[in-house]
C-alpha cells in the first residue's frame, strides 16, 4: 500500500501543471522567476502518458512520463512539480525538434526548474523525462 501511495504522489507532483510565466514585465522569452504561489499558464498539460516499473521489493521504482503540453509564452525555464525525483533525461520536442533540459530541484517544497537548451515556440510540445525515485509511505 504504501508503494502506490508514492506513486500516486509522485505522479502528481511531476505532472502537475507546468509554468514558464513571465509575471516580471520583463522581455519576451526571459526566463521567470520561481513561482512562490500556484503554477500559472505559461505551460499547459493537457495530456500524460506514465510507463512505470514497480517492484515493492525494491527500495525504488522507475519511470518515464510524457507530458503533452500548449506553450503559451515561451521560455528557455519551465517550472513544475517534483519531489525527491532521480531524473537521468530530461527533453522537450516542439516543432519536430528536441530541446535538451536539465531538471533542477530549485528548493524544499518540490519547485522544479527545467533549463531548456534553446526556447521552444509558442504551441503545442512534449515534455519527457526519465527517473527513478525511492518508495515513501508518507503522504
Amino acid at each position: 500500500m504504501h508503494a502506490w501511495r508514492r506513486l500516486i504522489a509522485t505522479a502528481a507532483l511531476l505532472l502537475a501543471a507546468c509554468d514558464g510565466s513571465n509575471t516580471t514585465g520583463t522581455s519576451e522569452n526571459a526566463p521567470p522567476p520561481m513561482p512562490t504561489g500556484q503554477l500559472g499558464d505559461a505551460v499547459v498539460p493537457t495530456h500524460y502518458d506514465l510507463d512505470l516499473t514497480i517492484l515493492p521489493e525494491k527500495e525504488n521504482f522507475s519511470g518515464k512520463v510524457a507530458i503533452d503540453v500548449e506553450i503559451n509564452r515561451p521560455s528557455s525555464v519551465i517550472w513544475l512539480h517534483g519531489m525527491a525525483l532521480k531524473v537521468s533525461e530530461a527533453w522537450l520536442e516542439a516543432g519536430g525538434k528536441r530541446i535538451e533540459a536539465t531538471y533542477e530541484e530549485a528548493d524544499k517544497t518540490g519547485i522544479v526548474k527545467l533549463t531548456l537548451a534553446s526556447v521552444p515556440p509558442k504551441g503545442p510540445a512534449r515534455l519527457y523525462f526519465v527517473y527513478s525515485a525511492p518508495f515513501n509511505g508518507a503522504l
